[in-house]
């Protein structure tokens, strides 16, 4: 399979005053299509920092890095903006939806800042909701929702402009551990059925035996890079509506 990250020798030195914080330090990193890694660390240890360097959201002070063959160093400043909303999809801890739009009005902001029209819209939004089992709830709004109903409408709008890879930081922080284990069991779905590349930052060795590989940081430095046998899908998940689109 292609390379879609490939990371060489990243580092990034952040300054307050006369003090240098090197919250990474020389990391070399690949990640290939249909991929699924989960970055994991202490507090501290640079697995966000990462994550944003990787998602094109700060630049690293020294090193290389290549998204899918491009030299993304070398992009201005309104390349990196197409390239964060054409070829990358993020999920945050917070579910940041707007309160005052509809379920599916949520999901189809990446594809209006894209250009695409109405009909287009709505027909992939409703695609995007249906493959994280929450079609029937397009016409709702946020706060109609349960989190780990919100959360499953973030993880929608990050693929309905069907982005290259998905960047996750910290996706199920603010759900119990039951709904955070189907949030796991639904990234490990749509990665299996679909293909989706997922780069996770995650404190929780369990919910990492959801991915293919557990990348350990420690002070910015990658100690380990192991691959991980995939834990069985929540039980029941299917049952309770988490569809996968065919």
């Amino acid at each position: 399979m292609d390379a879609v990250v490939e990371l060489s020798n990243i580092h990034k030195i952040y300054r307050a005053g006369r003090v240098e914080v090197h919250a990474l330090r020389g990391v070399t990193l690949t990640v290939k299509a249909g991929d699924f890694v989960c970055i994991m660390g202490p507090s501290g240890s640079g697995k966000s920092t990462l994550l944003n360097v990787i998602g094109c959201l700060d630049h690293p002070s020294s090193g290389k890095y290549l998204l899918d063959g491009r030299d993304v160093l070398a992009l201005s400043d309104g390349e990196l903006a197409q390239v964060r909303n054409r070829t990358l999809g993020f999920i945050f801890q917070g579910f940041h939806l707007l309160p005052r739009l509809s379920v599916r009005q949520n999901v189809e902001l990446p594809l209006i800042y894209r250009g695409i029209g109405p009909r287009e819209r709505r027909a992939r939004a409703e695609k995007a909701l249906e493959a994280v089992g929450l079609g029937a709830e397009a016409n709702r709004f946020p706060s109609e929702l349960s989190g780990g109903q919100q959360q499953r409408v973030a993880v929608a709008r990050a693929l309905v402009a069907e982005p290259l890879i998905v960047l996750a930081d910290e996706p199920t922080g603010n759900l119990d551990s039951r709904t955070g284990e189907e949030i796991l069991a639904l990234f490990q779905s749509l990665n299996d059925e679909m293909g989706i590349t997922v780069v996770m930052v995650t404190h929780d060795h369990v919910m990492a035996q959801h991915g293919k590989r557990i990348v350990d940081l420690r002070d910015g430095v990658v100690i380990s890079d192991k691959p991980v046998e995939r834990r069985l899908l929540a039980k029941g998940i299917l049952e309770q509506g988490v569809k996968i689109a065919g």
